[in-house]
């Protein structure tokens, strides 16, 4: 009975000395974290998600805290609050920035702190109530929310071509059966096919030809137009308006001469003298028109001339020639029309006589 009170106050006595132990362990590791800790509060305007209680917090890349506590604001429930603890020494000022960081592949979140500058107030000497950053929107965070955004439209998307097909089942196969149909025909006229893109090639080439020439007689008609010497062709064009105006002058002579004639129509000389008299200004005034017409069609066409000017002034002068020979004759005639069918210096007219075999 003796040796059992023993055991029971042994047992007795190590609970409790394992419980003094356990209770001034918890005792000094609280009384060392309060005194070697500051809290700061940090309010999130959005998720955080992967962000836990203990997730690090960091200044400039270093390690410096953790994640304490993690609640929604009672003001606005879309905003969340973490309160964290960093260390004393941190140089943390009012104008520090704060966000919310990813640790590579894995997605875990940290509490990220940067920056500041040496002339703003350390927030860590305020007082505790006062310690409040508000954190920035990360750009990781945005890329995620853009994924996961742009994510749920292709997945829609997906869920609607899949629906489209299944209601167009038979249109597809339809349209999967011409194509292959096709490609078999496709399949069984290689050759034809082969044959008509090398003629398709053939013709690109003789156009390409084509086009150099084209290309060619376009230079040789610029050099053709700017060869014209528009002083050369102005004074072509003056004479030519002068040699018109000659004929129409000869003209007017021989319809005086014509009326004339007229007078001898009487006498069978005076007829057999007006036809050929008639005949003769006839083939006249039609050797006037063509001259005529021929300096109305050069002077038509005298913009596009150029290496031809030499010929058509020799064109010229020999048609200045012949109206001055015309002009001449009708002269001749205008003054004397006997002499020209008789001939002779007198211009007398021989008589008629009866006897003559």
């Amino acid at each position: 009975m003796e040796t059992r009170a023993n055991l029971v106050t042994v047992g007795l006595f190590m609970l409790a000395l394992i419980a003094a132990g356990f209770g001034s362990a918890f005792w000094l590791l609280k009384g060392s974290d309060s005194a070697g800790r500051a809290f700061v509060t940090v309010v999130f305007p959005g998720s955080v998600s992967g962000l836990v209680t203990g997730a690090n917090v960091t200044f400039n890349g270093i390690k410096v805290g953790e994640v304490a506590k993690l609640s929604f604001s009672p003001a606005d429930p879309e905003r969340v609050v973490a309160r964290i603890t960093v260390d004393p020494a941190t140089p943390l000022k009012a104008d520090s920035h704060v966000s919310l960081g990813y640790q590579g592949l894995t997605g875990a979140s940290f509490v990220q702190i940067w920056g500041g500058s040496a002339q703003a107030r350390n927030l860590l000497e305020t007082p505790e109530n006062d310690r409040v950053m508000l954190a920035e929107r990360s750009t990781v965070q945005d890329i995620m929310e853009g994924a996961q955004r742009v994510l749920a439209r292709v997945d829609g998307a997906v869920a609607t071509i899949d629906q489209l097909v299944k209601d167009n089942a038979k249109s597809v196969e339809t349209t999967t059966r011409n194509v292959e149909a096709f490609s078999n025909v496709l399949a069984e006229n290689k050759d034809g096919v082969r044959d008509f893109m090398g003629s398709v090639g053939k013709a690109a080439d003789v156009l390409a030809k084509i086009s150099a020439k084209a290309e060619t007689l376009v230079g040789h008609v610029d050099d053709l137009v700017v060869s014209v010497d528009k002083v050369k062709v102005a004074s072509i064009v003056d004479h030519a308006d002068a040699t018109m105006g000659r004929l129409d002058e000869a003209s007017k002579r021989v319809d005086g001469i014509l009326a004339k004639l007229d007078g001898l129509a009487g006498s069978d000389e005076g007829k057999g003298l007006a036809v050929k008299a008639s005949d003769f200004l006839s083939e006249a005034k039609d050797a006037a028109r063509a001259i005529r017409e021929t300096a109305v069609a050069f002077q038509s066409k005298s913009g596009d001339l150029g290496a031809g000017l030499r010929d058509l002034r020799d064109f010229i002068a020999d048609g200045r020639r012949a109206v001055s020979t015309i002009d001449r004759a009708v002269g001749n005639l205008d003054r004397d029309p006997k002499r020209l069918i008789f001939g002779g210096q007198g211009g007398n007219v021989p008589e008629y006589s009866g006897n003559r075999r």
